[in-house]
C-alpha cells in the first residue's frame, strides 16, 4: 500500500510539475478570477457618447434593484414597472438611452418576466393594465404551451404541467446578482476547465512511449496493474482538484463582491423555461457539483483514449474538437434521441439549458431529472472506461 502511494504521489507530480501545467494553471486563474467582472470594465455609451464607466452603471442598477428587494411581485410592484418603462422611449435601444437609466433600469428583471409570462412586446406591455392574477395564470400557460412544442413524450408532458401547476405566485423580488453571474459564468467556466484537462492529460500515457519509461514500468515491482490505476487516480486527482479550487474561487468571488442575498429567489424567474422549484441558489449549487462529475468522466476518457491511440496530439485533437463542436453543433428538437446523447456528453452538458431543460430520462413509467441521473451515468461510464483502459495498458505492456 505505501509502495503505492508513492508511486501516486509521483504520477501527481509528473503531471503538476510541468511547465505546461503551470503556464494553464496560471492562465486558467486569471481567466476564472476575471470573469465575474467582464461587465464592468470598460466606459458605457449612450447615443455614441460615453457617459461613464460601466461600474458606474452598474452601481446604479445595483442600487435600484436593492431597494426593491423583499418586494413581492405584486400588483403595485407591476404598476410601478409599467410607469417606469412609460418614460422609455420606444425605441429598438431602449436601454442605451439616458431615460431608461434614469427610470426603468432598476425594473429590468420585473420586465422580463412580464415580457417572459405574457408573450407581450415592448409597446405592448407599456400599454398594459397591470392584473397580478392574470400574470401568474399566462406564466402557467405560457410554459405549458412550451413543453407541448418541445417533442417530449406524453408522460414528460404529464410530468411537468403536473410540477408547473404547484408554482404558484405571488413570487417575491430579491436581489440576486451573485447568483446569477455564477449561472451565466458556468458555461464559460466549464469550457475553460474541459479544455484544461485536454491539454494537461492528453501525453499522459504515451510520454512513457516518448521518454522510454515503458520498459522500465514492466520491471517495476508493484507490475503493471498498479501503475495504470497510480497513473488514472492522479489524473484525476489534479482534474477535480483544479475543477474544485476554481469553482470555490468563483464563488468566493462572486459573494465577496456581490452579496449572499438572493439564495431563496425563485430560478424559474432566471430561466424561465424550467418547471423545477428550486431557487437560484440551489440552482447553482447543484450546477458546479453536477460539473465536477462531468470532470471526472471527462479525466478518465482523455486519458483512456490517450492510451488508446497513443498519441498526445492526436489525443489532444480530438478532444478540443469534441470541446469546440459541443458550442457549436446542436440538434433540432425533433431529432430526441441523438439530441439528447450530445447535449448529455460531459463536455456538452456543463450548460444551464442542458442541465435544466424538460428533457428526462424515462424509466419504468417513471421521469428522472437530467441533474438528478446524469452523474450517475457517468461514473457507470466512466467506471467501464476504467476497465477498458486497464485491460489495454496491460494486454500493451506486456508485448
Amino acid at each position: 500500500m505505501n509502495n503505492f502511494v508513492t508511486l501516486y504521489k509521483y504520477e501527481v507530480k509528473k503531471i503538476v510539475c510541468k511547465k505546461l501545467f503551470v503556464v494553464m494553471g496560471v492562465l486558467l486563474l486569471v481567466l476564472i478570477a476575471l470573469t465575474p467582472f467582464s461587465g464592468l470594465f470598460g466606459t458605457h455609451y449612450e447615443n455614441g457618447e460615453p457617459i461613464g464607466s460601466c461600474l458606474d452603471i452598474y452601481k446604479i442598477e445595483q442600487s435600484r434593484k436593492m431597494a426593491l428587494s423583499g418586494r413581492t411581485i405584486d400588483y403595485e410592484l407591476l404598476k410601478e414597472t409599467v410607469e417606469a418603462y412609460g418614460q422609455v422611449p420606444d425605441e429598438l435601444r431602449y436601454t442605451s438611452t439616458p431615460e431608461y437609466r434614469e427610470y426603468a433600469i432598476g425594473y429590468n428583471e420585473i420586465f422580463a418576466f412580464i415580457r417572459m409570462s405574457t408573450g407581450m412586446d415592448f409597446k405592448a406591455i407599456k400599454a398594459w393594465e397591470p392584473d397580478e392574477e392574470e400574470l401568474y395564470k399566462s406564466r402557467k400557460e405560457t410554459l405549458n404551451r412550451y413543453f407541448e412544442e418541445s417533442f417530449i413524450t406524453d408522460a414528460e408532458l404529464k410530468f411537468w404541467k403536473e410540477k408547473n401547476d404547484k408554482i404558484d405566485g405571488p413570487f417575491t423580488y430579491t436581489y440576486h446578482d451573485a447568483y446569477e453571474i455564477l449561472i451565466d459564468s458556468f458555461q464559460t467556466v466549464s469550457v475553460i476547465v474541459m479544455a484544461f484537462i485536454a491539454i494537461v492529460l492528453s501525453g499522459l500515457f504515451p510520454n512513457e512511449k516518448v521518454l522510454k519509461t515503458d520498459q522500465l514500468i514492466l520491471s517495476n515491482v508493484l507490475g503493471r496493474k498498479s501503475t495504470f490505476e497510480a497513473k488514472l487516480l492522479a489524473g484525476i486527482t489534479v482534474s477535480l482538484g483544479c475543477s474544485l479550487f476554481l469553482s470555490a474561487l468563483l464563488f468566493a468571488e462572486c459573494l465577496g463582491y456581490y452579496g449572499t442575498q438572493g439564495f431563496e429567489f425563485p430560478f424559474i424567474m432566471v430561466f424561465s423555461v424550467s418547471a423545477i422549484d428550486i431557487s437560484v441558489g440551489q440552482a447553482c449549487v447543484i450546477a458546479y457539483l453536477v460539473l465536477q462529475a462531468a470532470v471526472l468522466l471527462w479525466a478518465i476518457i482523455v486519458m483512456v483514449m490517450s492510451e488508446f491511440l497513443k498519441n498526445g496530439i492526436a489525443t489532444l485533437a480530438i478532444s478540443m474538437v469534441f470541446i469546440i463542436a459541443g458550442g457549436m453543433i446542436s440538434f433540432p428538437a425533433s431529432m430526441r434521441a441523438v439530441g439528447q446523447i450530445w447535449d448529455w456528453l460531459p463536455t456538452n452538458y456543463p450548460a444551464i439549458w442542458n442541465m435544466f431543460d424538460e428533457r428526462t430520462l424515462p424509466i419504468a413509467g417513471k421521469c428522472l431529472i437530467s441533474w438528478k441521473v446524469v452523474p450517475i451515468i457517468y461514473l457507470l461510464v466512466g467506471t467501464a472506461l476504467f476497465f477498458t483502459g486497464k485491460r489495454k495498458y496491460e494486454r500493451v505492456s506486456a508485448e
